[in-house]
């Protein structure tokens, strides 16, 4: 074999073995090669209101209280009632101002905001500047969690596009107060139909903060 034949043939095998090392090396890094971690996309979708189509106020209400009821962390025992309203009142006074239109009986505080969040009587909406106004009282609310609140806004009118109305404009004042930071489950709507104050300042705006008393879960 002649001198340059055989350097012809070294030189091809050195070639060949290091390709093979080098395809070794690949196929062993890619064996180890840290793999990417899922991301996971959570949908952003807005918190459901509770709303008992087709209840009275009564029962959408007690409804709620029951289902609360069930667990201590969301209720009261009837000794602690008053004390909690008493704190209750006296926190609402704080944001809402001495002047603020409160009533109470013995389990519940009803909040009249007619005069301070307006709707638009040519709109079934609540705007930005409305739900700014409810946001420090329902993060004041968000507080008292061993309560249900319930939503009434008013319509003027007995037909069905004055109810129309109030639905839609009760179902904008909840999703602002559950977007604020109170629990779905503790919001209940209603409506008023023919109100006077609803004509005279767009729509009446009213809350009702019932409290939940643990014996409520007993209720048949």
């Amino acid at each position: 074999m002649r001198i340059s034949e055989f350097r012809h043939r070294y030189v091809a095998s050195m070639r060949s073995a290091t390709l093979a090392l080098v395809s070794c090396a690949i196929a062993a890094c890619a064996g180890h090669a840290p793999t990417r971690p899922a991301v996971v996309h959570h949908a952003a979708s807005a918190p459901a209101v509770r709303k008992h189509g087709g209840w009275s106020t009564e029962t959408s209400a007690a409804e709620a209280k029951r289902d609360l009821a069930k667990s201590d962390r969301d209720s009261l025992s009837a000794s602690e009632a008053g004390y909690y309203l008493d704190v209750l009142q006296g926190r609402l006074l704080q944001v809402l101002g001495t002047d603020a239109k409160l009533s109470r009986t013995a389990d519940r505080i009803g909040i009249d905001l007619s005069d301070r969040v307006r709707l638009d009587a040519n709109s079934p909406w609540l705007d930005a500047a409305g739900c700014r106004l409810l946001q420090p009282l329902a993060r004041a609310l968000a507080e008292f969690r061993k309560t249900v609140i319930s939503v009434k806004v008013g319509a003027y009118g007995s037909d069905r596009k004055a109810e129309m109305l109030a639905e839609r404009r009760s179902d904008a004042v909840a999703e602002c107060l559950a977007r604020s930071g109170i629990m779905p489950r503790r919001i209940v709507v209603r409506t008023l139909l023919s109100d006077p104050a609803a004509n005279a300042s767009g729509g009446a705006l009213k809350l009702d903060v019932e409290l939940v008393l643990r014996n409520a879960g007993n209720e048949p």
